[in-house]
């Protein structure tokens, strides 16, 4: 176990490092699209984006989690596997594509064409499957470094065509995926060559459909309760008030890296320790140093949200209070994500597809009631509620996988969890950030996306 612990911890090594690469270079890019875009405009990038997210959960179909579920303990079996996924993924990508396609065209955005191209985003994911070998050995070097080339292409492109004086989303957006298709056929190629030749003939599809189905329900419920905000904040308020939250969610999405891809790095050893009865054991073991590092890191970040949203422009430190909340939000996703990647580690899938789509069902109804009277910061606060509750319900449910669930030990953790994040929230303003910031601003001060550095 020592081992697999190891193996773990330089997979999260390996998958944070390259995260925190990613998101720097998402920061960077968000914010040359802050400078060259209008924040209306900003907002249709958000809007488009969310619609991209939740066409990729379609395409996926839960085929990438389950493939790793169905093939950790027997490599040999992955190349079987990969073609059925491959089927179904390539019907669920094209259909997803198409329909986006036309509600772009029936609702008259515009650059449709531009839409349509960045809508056959999930179709090059098919060769990303091939990764599932790398998965399986808890060995994330090389695909890191594909999501690293990816990130630089995309922040080259994104000042690239702001340089060239380019001010439509969808160009942008297109342009995207278009770098990630060049990664992943990189990754796809360096896969394909330690996958072993099985004997046997490719197996039916249907078994897999059926088996993916429950979990790619739930994977799309979780992406829709995730990004229900991004739609309701464009029809029930304006563009221009998802622009301001689109910054503050960036920065949600760069506090989760380490629950994502440490609980990516950590299903395939959750699923054999299932197999092997030690389920709680490794649940607990992966759960503590999550939760308790993100209830100091976000209370340490409470206080600075301000100057953190005042780097991209000065109208975006009006996202403060819905960037408060979304810290609530990370501190919950940290022991929500461990809670579900074991629930799918011992095959209830269908118990995370009950509580995704009650979390979506919880977020929207949050969102209609909360949005009219509170703004943007009312979908902040519908965010945070409905993650805590996601994170909850998941604990309950694996009291049926033989991790049983203590009263009294749960409430010691939540109240030292709360210790941490108030501690933080306290000591949060003393820290010795001015200076940094005033640089910060310095910098920005003598630069333009489209010109460089001043003299």
């Amino acid at each position: 176990m020592a081992s697999a612990e190891g193996r773990v911890i330089r997979a999260t090594s390996w998958l944070v490092a390259g995260r925190i690469y990613a998101a720097l270079c998402a920061l960077i890019s968000a914010w040359i699209l802050a400078q060259v875009l209008e924040l209306a405009d900003l907002g249709r990038f958000a809007f488009y984006v969310a619609i991209i997210a939740l066409l990729k959960s379609f395409g996926d179909f839960g085929t990438g989690q389950l493939l790793v579920q169905r093939t950790a303990h027997d490599e040999s079996s992955i190349p079987l596997e990969l073609s059925a996924a491959r089927r179904i993924r390539a019907v669920t990508s094209l259909v997803g594509a198409l329909l986006v396609s036309l509600y772009f065209w029936l609702s008259g955005a515009s650059d449709p064409a531009w839409l349509f191209l960045a809508a056959l985003h999930p179709l090059t994911y098919l060769l990303e499957l091939t990764s599932t070998v790398y998965k399986n050995r808890v060995a994330w070097a090389v695909p890191v470094a594909a999501r690293t080339f990816a990130s630089t292409m995309v922040l080259v492109t994104v000042w690239s065509l702001a340089k060239g004086g380019c001010t439509r989303p969808a160009v942008f957006l297109a342009a995207q995926v278009g770098c990630h298709l060049i990664a992943n056929i990189g990754l796809h190629l360096a896969a394909r060559k330690h996958l072993t030749p099985h004997p046997g003939g490719p197996i039916p599809w249907r078994p897999l459909l059926l088996a993916a189905l429950p979990l790619g329900a739930a994977a799309f419920c979780q992406q829709a309760y995730h990004h229900a905000d991004n739609f309701l904040i464009t029809r029930m308020l304006t563009d221009e008030d998802l622009g301001l939250y689109s910054i503050a969610f960036r920065f949600l999405s760069f506090g989760i890296m380490v629950a994502l891809f440490a609980t990516t790095a950590a299903l395939p050893l959750l699923s054999r320790a299932h197999r092997e009865g030690q389920l709680a054991a490794a649940h607990a073991r992966y759960l503590r140093p999550l939760t308790l590092g993100a209830g100091i890191a976000c209370g340490l970040a409470y206080a600075w949200c301000d100057e953190v949203l005042g780097l991209f422009g000065p109208e975006f430190p009006q996202a403060v209070d819905a960037m408060h909340w979304m810290l609530i939000s990370c501190l919950a996703i940290h022991f929500g994500a461990v809670n579900m990647t074991s629930l799918v580690a011992c095959g209830r899938t269908k118990a995370v597809l009950r509580i995704a789509l009650s979390g979506l069902f919880l977020d929207l109804g949050l969102n209609l009631f909360l949005l009219p009277r509170l703004g943007i910061e009312g979908a902040g606060l519908a965010r945070a509620a409905t993650e805590l509750f996601v994170a909850g319900a998941a604990r309950i449910a694996l009291t049926r996988c033989n991790v049983p669930l203590n009263p009294f030990s749960a409430l010691r953790s939540l109240l030292l969890i709360s210790a941490l994040f108030a501690a933080g929230v306290t000591l949060s303003p003393h820290l010795p950030l001015d200076g940094v910031f005033d640089s910060l601003h310095g910098l920005i001060d003598d630069f333009t996306p489209t010109h460089g550095f001043s003299d």
